[in-house]
């Protein structure tokens, strides 16, 4: 998909990835449409070759945030002037990592600080994403027919929104840092879908309707924060996982 994606590509544009696109194709080929791309660095792209000391590090909300210039070349000698930020995090992510590093050919101007905003909301995106597809089923495998997955993939964002206001009228009710750290929103899709037959079989369509769709938003809020003090919490929790036990060796029979 990669060549297809290059064109799609127009003048003005900033494209932000991870790391499985950062090879000096991509980079060098969106460099030449026009576009502008900010990409973390993979560790085993030899292509990046830095050329410059790192400067003195200024702090962002998640670490500290450095940046040195580089030069990325390919095999047919195309060079192109870089910058590559690193952030070295004040909590690892979910993968351990205690830094990481993001390539860009944005002009000076657009400070290191502003270029590892942008690529922290990519990373918010994509978490949006992977609970799209483990709450709301959004990417249903079996839908062959291309305009059905659409469907479902649009209703899934659709759900997410909403999600979105519930998440926050509870972090408002019980606040946010509860709600990030324990609230498990698989557990809340499952509530709702438990709750929903009950609901169409007790109440009428037409319930919802006299409700709620003359309030104004205002009305709205102030309905959703009554409802959230009441939500127990208790009953959403996340599962933490334990630590993964490494896998035992096999012990073979000397004779097979």
């Amino acid at each position: 998909l990669l060549i297809e994606l290059l064109g799609e590509m127009g003048a003005g544009e900033v494209w932000i990835a991870d790391r499985n696109f950062a090879t000096a194709v991509f980079m060098l080929q969106t460099h030449v449409n026009g576009s502008r791309f900010i990409v973390r660095r993979h560790a085993a792209n030899g292509r990046i070759t830095e050329e410059g000391p790192w400067a003195a590090a200024t702090e962002g909300p998640t670490g500290l945030i450095d940046e040195r210039p580089a030069v990325i070349a390919d095999e047919f000698g195309e060079r192109l002037a870089v910058r590559v930020i690193r952030i070295r995090l004040k909590k690892p992510t979910r993968d351990g990592d205690r830094e990481l590093e993001l390539v860009s050919d944005l002009p000076a101007e657009i400070s290191a600080a502003t270029i590892a905003a942008a690529y922290r909301q990519r990373w918010r995106i994509e978490t949006a994403f992977a609970e799209l597809d483990r709450v709301f089923e959004g990417e249903i495998a079996s839908l062959a027919q291309p305009r059905a997955a659409l469907l479902a993939f649009t209703l899934a964002l659709a759900a997410f929104n909403t999600l979105g206001v519930v998440q926050a009228a509870l972090r408002k009710e019980h606040g946010a840092e509860r709600i990030k750290q324990e609230l498990s929103l698989f557990h809340l899709g499952e509530s709702v879908q438990r709750a929903e037959s009950a609901l169409e079989t007790c109440l009428e369509d037409d319930y919802w309707t006299g409700r709620f769709s003359t309030m104004t938003a205002q009305e709205l809020a102030a309905a959703l924060l009554h409802l959230a003090k009441h939500v127990d919490l208790e009953k959403l929790r996340k599962s933490p996982r334990g630590p993964k036990k490494p896998v035992p060796a096999r012990k073979t029979p000397k004779k097979r």
